[in-house]
């Protein structure tokens, strides 16, 4: 039974893994094309400044989708490995393993929003005291103040 389950899941992980590795590859050439376009029609100097943004978001894309495709495929490799009996593992060591893999695939898309996404960051670090609020950075997230109203006599 249990070879079994290692069997649907082994394949149901190849084929996503398949899937997001086309997937990805297909959404990185859409906007190579899209942005090609935009540097055409642009003016002179706009287009150092937006090729620059449009290359740094593009390796930040790259770099998210290299990510998470690497943990597909090492929890692909784990499975693999354990169903093709290429290591013996006791049951104890096999569930340690497991569930730590587990969960580093179902904790990584927070993570990676921490890691590239700019304005959460730096709103996460003003509220831990970590960043100042005067610094000119803006959170994305208003800011409501109470004054004090004093009774006239």
């Amino acid at each position: 039974m249990t070879s079994t389950f290692f069997i649907f899941g082994g394949a149901f992980l190849f084929i996503n893994c398949l899937y997001l590795i086309i997937a990805y590859c297909y959404l990185l050439t859409i906007l190579k094309k899209r942005n090609s376009r935009i540097g055409k029609t642009s003016g002179p100097i706009h287009i150092s400044k937006s090729k620059q943004k449009i290359r740094k978001s593009e390796m930040r894309l790259f770099i998210m989708c290299t990510i998470i495709v690497a943990v597909q495929l090492t929890i692909l490799l784990f499975f693999s490995l354990k169903q093709l009996k290429f290591f013996e593992l006791s049951l104890d060591e096999f569930y340690l393993f497991y569930n730590a893999l587990s969960d580093l695939f179902a904790c990584i898309n927070p993570y990676l929003l921490w890691i590239f996404s700019d304005s959460l960051r730096k709103y996460v670090l003003s509220k831990l005291g970590l960043r100042k609020h005067g610094s000119g950075i803006t959170t994305g997230v208003p800011r409501l103040t109470m004054q004090s109203v004093v009774p006239v006599s």
